[in-house]
């Protein structure tokens, strides 16, 4: 009995110590997050436009939808239209490189940050998302593209 008792202690230990390097520690879990942070960047859309003055070389991609593109809320001079309903066709095809500033923009900033992940997941390390998006830059009065 002694020896059976002996033998489900050690498979126990055995056990814990098997499971014990399986989960992340809560360390890399915010390192992980950290680093995902510096590779994509909320910004307001007074930065936004501050950056977009200042840096002709940011890409500046609108994944909301066409009819969205050219609705109430317009969109913001010299983006590209690129929905993300479509992004497996445009996702890795961009024609910036990898390290290139991308700037997304949607509507309200929720569909541009799932983007920002996805462009993040293939590689892309210069990621910005312009935080609660058109409706936010309408709002702040910025100026918008004449309609087509």
């Amino acid at each position: 009995m002694m020896i059976l008792k002996s033998g489900f202690v050690l498979i126990s230990l055995l056990v814990l110590m098997a499971c014990g390097g399986s989960a992340p520690e809560k360390s890399e879990t915010a390192e992980m997050e950290k680093v995902e942070k510096e590779i994509i960047r909320d910004i307001d859309v007074q930065e936004a436009s501050t950056l977009l003055e200042r840096n002709r070389n940011i890409l500046l991609i609108d994944v909301r939808t066409p009819d969205e593109y050219t609705g109430p809320l317009g969109h913001i001079e010299g983006s590209q239209l690129l929905p993300v309903q479509q992004f497996k066709y445009w996702g890795a095809k961009l024609e910036a490189e990898k390290d290139q500033p991308i700037m997304l923009v949607c509507r309200s900033g929720g569909r541009s940050g799932r983007t920002a992940v996805m462009l993040k997941d293939l590689g892309y390390t210069n990621l910005m998302n312009i935080k609660d998006g058109m409706s936010a830059w309408n709002k702040a009065g910025l100026p918008i593209a004449a309609p087509e």
